[in-house]
């Protein structure tokens, strides 16, 4: 629930304030909430999986980004329904035998 409020004010989250009250309002546990948004751990690998989405040229939510075998990458923009990564994940299983 958390994740979904996020993206439906995502035009204002430079409101520091919005964060606690979405939290709030979708019933996440306070104590834990503010435990994990002060955790430096937390903000480097926030600010590792984001310069790491630069850097393969993500624009859009939702993506998956499937890892090849053989190092190559594939990055698919927008919704991928579970049967498509089912068939992915074991084509790729596959390629290993």
């Amino acid at each position: 629930e958390y994740s979904t409020a996020l993206f439906e004010h995502q035009n204002e989250l430079a409101d520091a304030a919005l964060y606690d009250t979405l939290a709030n309002e979708t019933g996440v546990e306070a104590t834990a909430f503010t435990t994990c948004r002060a955790d430096p751990a937390i903000a480097t690998q926030i600010e590792t999986d984001a310069a790491e989405a630069l850097r393969i040229d993500v624009k859009t939510q939702p993506n998956l980004v499937l890892w090849h075998n053989a190092g190559a990458m594939e990055l698919i923009d927008g919704y991928v329904n579970m049967s498509y990564v089912e068939s992915a994940l074991a084509d790729e299983l596959n390629s290993n035998d």
